[in-house]
């Protein structure tokens, strides 16, 4: 059994210990908070959020200077005539300035090693743009209402950047997707589900224009 002392020693320990969580968890917060409000004021989207993975998160900056995962995820985003439903952006290797984290509690990155974004697009999203419905019943296909008759339409990226919905050989909606800096230039592929779609890519290293998006002065 464990002496006066030792129990004392123990009772340290443990409050040291939940000290040290307490102010990973309070920084971990902090640079959430941070990341998210870049995120929403530099895209425009109604709401946003960030997560950072990995425990302690403290460790990790003073050990290597960076943070391995970062998620972002934004609703609503405008991309042009389209309203972007969701944005999830996944960072890998995001390194940030420790000196201004832990003197003025501040989040300032410096660059970020690679980044996959993710863009979901709603069959009522893509209603509201073209002014017309438009139906993703599955298996691929896109169906839009042309004056009461249903017609076979196609879905594409065109230059990696430009999402186009097709309909008889007009495009009824042209959006530029990096006109969001959420949105990296990269090769960008659709894909057509049930109900939505989504594009998608991977970059590395990230771009400085997504990097200047969530930097901080």
């Amino acid at each position: 059994m464990l002496g006066c002392g030792g129990r004392a020693l123990v009772a340290i320990v443990v409050v040291v210990v939940l000290v040290l969580v307490g102010l990973d968890v309070a920084a971990r917060l902090v640079a959430q908070s941070e990341l998210a409000s870049r995120a929403k004021s530099a895209s425009g989207a109604q709401s946003a959020s960030a997560s950072i993975s990995g425990f302690p998160f403290l460790w990790d900056l003073l050990e290597e200077g960076d943070v391995h995962g970062v998620h972002l995820h934004l609703s609503d985003v405008p991309a042009g005539p389209l309203t972007l439903s969701d944005v999830d952006v996944q960072l890998t290797g995001t390194h940030i300035d420790r000196s201004a984290l832990f003197s003025r509690r501040q989040v300032h990155v410096d660059s970020i090693d690679s980044g996959t974004a993710t863009i979901t697009v709603t069959a009522a999203a893509l209603s509201t743009a073209v002014g017309d419905s438009v139906t993703l019943p599955g298996q691929g296909k896109v169906v839009v209402d042309v004056f009461g008759r249903q017609v076979a339409a196609t879905v594409e990226v065109v230059g990696n950047h430009e999402l186009v919905l097709d309909v008889d050989g007009v495009a009824v909606l042209q959006s530029n997707l990096n006109s969001s800096p959420l949105v990296p230039a990269c090769d960008l592929a659709v894909s057509v589900g049930t109900g939505e779609l989504s594009v998608s890519c991977t970059v590395t290293p990230v771009p400085g224009s997504l990097v200047q998006a969530i930097a901080g002065a």
